[in-house]
């Protein structure tokens, strides 16, 4: 380290600024994102929805190994991950969308049922992964930790209930329809 101190100021400008260009090519190495695009749902309370996601391997010649999904917490949810772990060949993707039948996709959440109208839950989902040199199940090498990759996601709690506004027009329409039902038949 007191190396580094002693050195021209310059040299420590180039070091770091290599550093830094080495941290930007791995990260561009893999793309991570979510179904529906940035990752914005509604959902009444008591309903569940969930995410699908895409993820590509950019490397020309390292593997791509999920090992860790995590979530920013959920406030107004029962969260559950459904991510399948996908080892991704160099330059090889995956697409996946949410399945509440099939239980396929990335993440869903149910939400509470005292879930504040147009409450918006928020937060990120964070991939954990390694490089390695082949598939790891066909003998491989580990390389290193792959940088983490994370998407934004959100959920907006609306309503399942009509709004007051549109019950007036509703309750003022309904003698009217009355009438005009009434007048069709008489003849």
């Amino acid at each position: 380290m007191n190396s580094l101190i002693n050195r021209p100021p310059g040299a420590l400008l180039i070091l770091l600024g290599t550093l830094s260009f080495q941290a930007s090519v791995h990260a561009a190495l893999v793309d991570f994102a979510l179904i529906p695009a940035a990752g914005a749902l509604t959902a009444a309370p008591g309903s569940t929805v969930g995410w699908g996601y895409t993820l590509a391997n950019n490397s020309r010649d390292q593997w791509f190994v999920p090992t860790a999904l995590n979530s920013d917490l959920f406030l107004y949810g029962r969260p559950m991950s459904l991510f399948d772990f996908p080892v991704l060949s160099p330059g090889a993707s995956v697409s996946l969308g949410f399945d509440p039948v099939q239980m396929t996709g990335l993440y869903r959440v149910t939400v509470a049922p005292d879930a504040p109208f147009s409450f918006v839950e928020q937060g990120t989902f964070t991939i954990a992964a390694e490089w390695w040199s082949r598939d790891p199940a066909q003998g491989g090498t580990l390389l290193g930790l792959a940088p983490e990759t994370s998407a934004p996601w959100s959920v907006t709690i609306i309503s399942d209930v009509p709004e007051p506004s549109y019950l007036l027009p509703v309750c003022l329409a309904l003698p009217a329809l009355y009438r005009v039902r009434r007048n069709i038949y008489r003849r």
